[in-house]
C-alpha cells in the first residue's frame, strides 16, 4: 500500500520498484478488480445497516453523493483505453486506506472532490513535466 500511496504523488518511474507497481496497477486485471472495489463501494453505501463489524463502513451519506462520479470512475477503469498510474493509484488508495475521505469523517464533498481529481488524473500523463526542446 506504501507503493500506491507513493504513486498517487510521484513519477512511476522514480525507481525500479516504483515501475514495476505502477505496471501492475495499470493492468486490464487490476484496473477491472479496482472497478469492481469501487462497485462494491456503492452497493455497500445503499445496503441496510448490519450489526458490530470489524470491518470499516464507508461513509454513506458521502458514497452517495459522490455516486456519479463513482460509476464515471467504473466506466473508465473498464473502458479499455490506456490510464495514468496516477489515478489508478487514487482509486486504490480511496478504496484501501482507513483514512481515505470513503471511510473517514472529512468536509462534506470531499469524497467527490477525491473521485474527481482521480478521474481526471486518469487521463494526464504519466509526466507532468515540461520536455526539451
Amino acid at each position: 500500500m506504501r507503493l500506491d500511496a507513493e504513486l498517487a504523488a510521484r513519477r512511476p518511474d522514480s525507481s525500479p520498484e516504483h515501475a514495476h507497481r505502477a505496471a501492475q496497477l495499470v493492468a486490464p486485471r487490476s484496473r477491472h478488480q479496482l472497478a469492481d472495489g469501487v462497485e462494491r463501494l456503492i452497493a455497500a453505501a445503499h445496503m441496510p445497516r448490519r450489526g458490530f463489524s470489524a470491518a470499516v463502513a464507508p461513509r454513506r451519506d458521502e458514497v452517495r453523493c459522490a455516486r456519479s462520479v463513482l460509476e464515471a470512475l467504473v466506466e473508465r477503469l473498464r473502458d479499455g483505453r490506456p490510464v495514468a498510474v496516477r489515478g489508478v493509484a487514487l482509486v486504490r488508495v480511496l478504496l484501501t486506506e482507513g483514512a481515505s475521505p470513503a471511510y473517514a469523517p472529512r468536509r462534506p464533498g470531499a469524497l467527490t472532490d477525491w473521485a474527481v481529481s482521480a478521474l481526471a488524473a486518469l487521463e494526464r500523463p504519466a509526466h507532468e513535466f515540461a520536455l526539451a526542446a
